[in-house]
């Protein structure tokens, strides 16, 4: 497992910088598909949130299938119907409220364990937290403060547990509550 921040680089206002930054960089791309939402759609029902939305379309593919809100770290989170929050930190209002979390944005986290806890709290009993990365979070470019986790198939498996299933190149971590 590699994570860039730590006891000795960490920094949350440069954290946050990196990640609106590159949230701005990125602001008019999308790595997931409408295909991949589908897929994702049958393991799911009822309501949920995604996590480190960017520009919303995640948010919008899951609206055609369950209701769904979404949130993102940057100041651009508003102008996309988003919620600005930090995925690290715990909502009260949101413990137990959702069916499913999902985020493709997990090797966004300087503390994974923390954010997975966090993702666990927010669902309702039997809910599904969705993790959906790609092969790249095994090559993170280290010294990157944005893409900051980076681990293979084997730990994160390891780490969250649960189902493990591969769609179109894309790695897809199930785990119910």
């Amino acid at each position: 497992m590699y994570q860039f921040w730590n006891k000795k680089n960490w920094n949350y206002k440069k954290y946050k910088a990196a990640q609106i930054a590159l949230n701005k960089r990125k602001i008019k791309t999308t790595w997931v598909t409408a295909k991949d939402i589908e897929f994702i759609s049958q393991f799911i029902k009822g309501s949920g949130i995604c996590h480190g939305a960017r520009n919303g379309f995640e948010v919008r593919e899951f609206n055609k299938y369950v209701k769904t809100i979404g949130t993102d770290i940057s100041d651009t989170a508003l102008r996309y119907g988003l919620i600005q929050w930090d995925f690290h930190k715990q909502n009260p209002e949101w413990i137990g409220k959702f069916d499913f979390v999902y985020t493709n944005s997990f090797d966004h986290s300087y503390n994974p364990e923390l954010v997975f806890r966090v993702f666990m709290e927010q669902l309702k009993k039997g809910g599904k937290c969705i993790i959906h990365t790609s092969d790249k979070m095994e090559t993170i470019l280290h010294g990157y403060p944005g893409d900051c986790f980076g681990a293979t198939k084997q730990e994160l498996i390891k780490m969250l547990g649960g189902e493990f299933y591969t769609f179109k190149n894309k790695n897809i971590y199930i785990i119910t509550k």
